[in-house]
């Protein structure tokens, strides 16, 4: 295997290894959990809101989410082929270049954008439904404190400002 010649990221013993299957169903469990609870959520009030959110999501986890920060993550470029969040990394892969370079504010706010409507969206509704509001969060925040606890802190692209890794 050739070294990543990419500025901003290094090879590591954390990088060969990638994504386990249990991070990837913890993480996709918490964030698609949350969005089904919001959703549904929502549409015992109102079906067009909660198509509105899907659609919200949907894209923003496409473009918000996939360019803003997929675009430069090396997990799922190169030689790994490998995301947390299935399917959406071959997605990613066949619409986006890699981007190594440090990301900009348009990243940057585009990522915040999604990380913060996703759980932000669906409220109004989620708290009519305190069953439905305590279900999206139990969801939502591992998923969110797994970022930054744990994901942030193993990440190999350092020109990211969320990057929380020690520099090899």
């Amino acid at each position: 295997m050739e070294d990543i010649k990419s500025p901003g990221c290094e090879r590591s013993e954390k990088m060969r290894k990638g994504f386990s299957l249990v991070e990837k169903i913890l993480m996709g469990v918490g964030i698609y959990g949350s969005v089904i609870v919001g959703a549904h959520g929502i549409s015992l009030e109102s079906i067009p809101w909660a198509l509105v959110y899907l659609g919200f999501v949907l894209l923003g986890m496409l473009f918000l989410f996939g360019y803003g920060i997929c675009s430069h993550c090396p997990y799922i470029f190169e030689e790994y082929s490998d995301c947390l969040f299935p399917p959406w990394g071959r997605i990613y892969r066949k619409i986006f270049k890699y981007r190594p370079e440090p990301l900009t504010m348009l990243d940057k706010i585009a990522f915040l954008t999604i990380m913060i409507g996703i759980p932000l969206f669906p409220q109004f509704w989620l708290f009519e439904n305190h069953g439905a509001l305590i279900l999206f969060w139990i969801f939502y925040l591992p998923t969110a404190c797994g970022f930054i606890f744990y994901e942030c802190r193993r990440c190999q692209h350092f020109g990211c400002p969320f990057n929380m890794a020690e520099k090899s």
